[in-house]
């Protein structure tokens, strides 16, 4: 599959791009050039780019527990070794067994803590970020209680972070399933270095193990 070899390139060049730097390696994906008619607004490309990468995911996911549903690819894709065809296709993103499901949530992973969009300062709303959020499979939560579906509390004083993502894997998810509702597990983002809020990702129907584990810088 090499997840990490097609989707850690492009965390790269976001990163840079979102800092105003140019950047690009014979060895790397490349971006339009920076000029108005080709390359707007490095802030949406970043969301665009995970937005693909979590619908790809929830397929992946879903299909994998034997359960549908809408998956649909809300932006065209700009992303592409081959800077003749702007189309990074994500067909090529696959997991059939275990270890490559794992290895496809390292990749996300590195690639959320490579660059996170909303650690960058810039003039978005707070309507935009929430729909931008949505569409990208993320949240944030500082809080050290749980709760369920139905407000039902679960566990308190938990840290941010690791411990409260495994609490809603191993509680709330079996909890909600328990009330007939079905929960998306989810993996933790780590904290950004200038942000203000701890950040989680979904990944559908299918939990990732052993995330606590492993180094996602």
């Amino acid at each position: 599959m090499a997840a990490q070899d097609k989707l850690i390139p492009t965390a790269l060049l976001l990163a840079n791009n979102l800092k105003g730097i140019r950047y690009s390696t014979r060895g790397t994906y490349k971006l339009p050039a920076k000029k108005l008619s080709k390359y707007q607004n490095p802030y949406v490309d970043a969301v665009e780019f995970f937005t693909d990468v979590y619908q790809r995911e929830l397929l992946i996911a879903n299909q994998l527990e034997g359960t549908t549903s809408p998956v649909s690819e809300v932006f065209s894709k700009k992303y592409t070794p081959d800077q003749n065809n702007r189309s990074l296709t994500l067909g090529m993103v696959v997991a059939f067994s275990e270890s490559e499901w794992e290895e496809l949530q390292i990749a996300i992973s590195r690639s959320f803590n490579i660059v996170y969009p909303f650690d960058q300062l810039g003039p978005w709303s707070k309507p935009e970020i929430d729909s931008y959020e949505s569409l990208m499979g993320t949240f944030w939560n500082d809080s050290t209680e749980l709760k369920a579906a139905d407000g039902t509390t679960l566990d308190t004083g938990l840290t941010p972070g690791v411990e409260w993502a495994e609490a809603w894997n191993t509680l709330r998810v079996p909890y909600d399933k328990a009330q007939s509702i079905n929960t998306y597990f989810i993996a933790p983002i780590l904290r950004p270095t200038t942000g203000q809020h701890y950040y989680y990702r979904f990944t559908g129907y299918r939990r990732w193990f052993g995330f606590s584990g492993y180094n996602l810088q």
